[in-house]
C-alpha cells in the first residue's frame, strides 16, 4: 500500500503530470479556502460591503483609492451573484490566478516538477492561505504584480509589441488598484535600464509604446481626481507623519512581518531538501545572489519595494500596514529554489508538493474546527447585515410602494443594505455629498432616502439630525438565525425614511 501511494505521488510531480497536479491543486485550493469563509461569516467585513457600494456606481476614482477594485467586486457580482458566497470564491479566484502566473513564470526557468514545488511553497505562506480571505486592494495585487512580473519576463525576452501591451495594461491596472504598485514598476523599470538585455530592448518600438500608453492612462486618471477633487491622491497624504516617532514603527513592524510571513515556506523547504548525505546547511541559501540574466528582474521585484517600503517608511515616518506585504511574497518560491545550491531532486519535490496538499486540507479543517468549538469568534461577521436589509427595504416598500434607491448612514449599516438589498440602494457614505458623489439633492427629493445608524454611532445620529431635520428617529432591533459555524449578534439600530418629494420642500 505505502509502495502505491508513493508511486503515485512519484508520479505526480514528475515532469509529465506536473502540470496535472498544479491544476488540481489550485482547485483543491479554491475549494478548501472558500469554504471557511463561506462557512463562518455571515457577514463579511465592512470594507467588503463598502467596495460594492462604490463600485456599482462607476466612478472614474474613490475618496480613498483608485476605482479598480470597487469595479472588479461590482462586475464579478453582478455577473455570477450579489451574495456572500460569490464574494468569498472571487478572493480565491484572485489568489488561483495569481499562482498560475507564477506557475507559468517558473516554468520559464525550471522543470515542470520544479516549478510546482516553487508555487506550492507559496500555500505557507499567510497572504496564500488564511489572510487570502479577504477580498480589498492589497490582495487584488497579489494577482496583478504576478502577472506584471510575467509579461515584463515576456517583453524582456520575446520582445513581443503584444507583450510590451500587456506589460503596459497590467501596469496600469496595479496602478489603479493601488498606488503602492510604484514600487513595483520602479523596480521593473531599473531591470530594463541595469541588465545589458534590459537595455537591448530600447532599441525596439515596445518599451516606448508601452510607457507612452501607460501616461497617457495615468495622466487622464489624475486630470480626472484633480478636476473632480475626488481626493484619492490626497489621500496618499494621510499615510504620512515626519513629526511622529510612533509612525516609525510600523515600517518596521511590516519589514519584520514579511519576514515572519515567509519563515514557513522557508522551513518546509529547507526540510525537504535536506539529505543525510549533503553537506548543505539552511544558512547557504543566504550565502550568494544569483544577479545574472533572468534571476534579477525576480530579485528586484522582490527586494526593492521591500526595501523601498521599509527605509523611506522609516524615515518619514509612514503608517503602512504590514499585509501591503502581500503581492511583495509572490516570488519567495522562486527564490528558494534560485538560492539553493543543489539541484531539486523528485524526492525534494515530492515533499513540498505532499506538505502543501496536506496544509491545504489540514489548516481550513482546523480554521473550521475551531470555529465550532467557539474558540474563534468575530463581533464583525456576526453582523446582522441580510437581515438588516430585509427589514429596511420591506418596510420602505410598504410604505412607498417603491424600490430603496438611497440610503445613508454610518459606519457598517449603510453600505450592508446596499449589498443585501435586492434593491441594492445607492449609498450617501457618511452622510456626505462631497464623499458620494453619485447621490445628489435632487435624487433625494425624487427618491427619497432610508437612513439608517448603529444605536452605538453617535456620529451618524447627530448627521442625520442635522442632514434632515424634521424627522424622528425610530427604534429597530435586528437579530438572525445563524449557525454555530456562523452566529449572529444582535443589534441595535436607529432609522427614519425621508419620503420622496420631501426633501426639495424643506430645503
Amino acid at each position: 500500500m505505502d509502495k502505491s501511494i508513493q508511486m503515485i505521488c512519484q508520479r505526480a510531480v514528475s515532469d509529465e503530470y506536473a502540470g496535472h497536479t498544479f491544476f488540481l491543486f489550485i482547485a483543491l485550493h479554491v475549494v478548501m479556502w472558500s469554504l471557511v469563509p463561506g462557512l463562518t461569516r455571515h457577514e463579511l467585513d465592512s470594507d467588503s460591503m463598502m467596495h460594492f457600494a462604490w463600485g456599482q456606481e462607476w466612478q472614474w476614482s474613490y475618496p480613498l483609492h483608485p476605482p479598480l477594485v470597487p469595479w472588479v467586486v461590482a462586475g464579478f457580482l453582478k455577473i455570477f451573484g450579489i451574495n456572500n458566497l460569490s464574494y468569498v470564491v472571487l478572493s480565491q479566484v484572485n489568489i488561483a490566478l495569481a499562482l498560475t502566473a507564477i506557475w507559468f513564470l517558473a516554468r520559464q526557468f525550471f522543470s515542470a516538477r520544479v516549478a510546482l514545488a516553487a508555487v506550492c511553497l507559496l500555500e505557507f505562506i499567510p497572504y496564500y492561505s488564511f489572510l487570502s480571505q479577504r477580498f480589498n486592494h492589497s490582495a487584488l495585487l497579489i494577482s496583478l504584480w504576478a502577472l506584471t512580473t510575467l509579461f515584463a519576463y515576456f517583453a524582456l525576452h520575446r520582445q513581443r509589441l503584444s507583450d510590451w501591451v500587456g506589460l503596459s495594461l497590467l501596469a496600469m491596472a496595479s496602478m489603479l488598484c493601488k498606488y503602492y504598485s510604484v514600487t513595483l514598476l520602479v523596480a521593473i523599470g531599473l531591470v530594463f535600464v541595469l541588465t545589458a538585455r534590459g537595455r537591448a530592448t530600447w532599441r525596439t518600438r515596445g518599451p516606448y509604446v508601452a510607457v507612452t500608453l501607460f501616461l497617457v492612462v495615468m495622466a487622464l486618471h489624475a486630470q480626472h481626481v484633480i478636476l473632480n477633487k475626488v481626493g484619492t491622491i490626497e489621500h496618499i497624504g494621510d499615510y504620512f507623519n515626519f513629526s511622529s516617532l510612533a509612525w516609525r514603527w510600523p515600517p518596521v513592524k511590516f519589514f519584520l512581518a514579511q519576514l515572519v510571513y515567509a519563515l514557513p515556506a522557508f522551513i518546509v523547504f529547507v526540510l525537504a531538501t535536506r539529505d543525510d548525505q549533503s553537506s548543505h546547511r539552511w544558512y547557504h541559501l543566504f550565502k550568494s545572489v544569483s544577479w545574472q540574466g533572468s534571476h534579477a528582474l525576480i530579485y528586484m521585484v522582490t527586494l526593492f519595494p521591500l526595501v523601498a517600503t521599509t527605509v523611506p517608511g522609516l524615515l518619514l515616518g509612514v503608517d503602512i500596514s504590514s499585509r501591503w506585504g502581500g503581492p511583495v511574497l509572490g516570488m519567495v518560491g522562486l527564490l528558494l529554489v534560485f538560492q539553493c545550491p543543489t539541484r531539486l531532486s523528485v524526492v525534494h519535490c515530492r515533499r513540498v508538493v505532499a506538505a502543501a496538499f496536506v496544509w491545504v486540507m489540514l489548516l481550513p479543517i482546523a480554521i473550521l474546527t475551531a470555529h465550532g468549538l467557539g474558540w474563534i469568534t468575530n463581533e464583525a461577521n456576526s453582523f446582522p447585515g441580510k437581515e438588516l436589509a430585509g427589514t429596511i427595504t420591506k418596510s420602505w416598500h410598504t410604505a412607498y410602494g417603491a424600490p430603496l434607491r438611497l440610503v445613508a448612514g454610518g459606519l457598517v449599516a449603510p453600505d450592508s443594505i446596499a449589498f443585501h438589498s435586492l434593491d441594492h440602494p445607492s449609498v450617501l457614505q457618511h452622510l456626505n455629498f462631497k464623499k458620494s458623489p453619485w447621490v445628489e439633492p435632487a435624487g433625494i427629493d425624487e427618491h427619497g432616502i432610508a437612513v439608517v445608524c448603529l444605536l452605538t454611532d453617535t456620529v451618524c445620529l447627530a448627521k442625520g439630525t442635522k442632514r434632515f431635520p424634521g424627522h424622528h428617529w425610530i427604534d429597530l432591533l435586528v437579530t438572525g438565525a445563524g449557525s454555530r459555524l456562523a452566529p449572529v449578534k444582535e443589534t441595535e439600530f436607529r432609522y427614519f425614511f425621508v419620503a420622496p418629494r420631501v426633501y426639495g420642500r424643506a430645503q
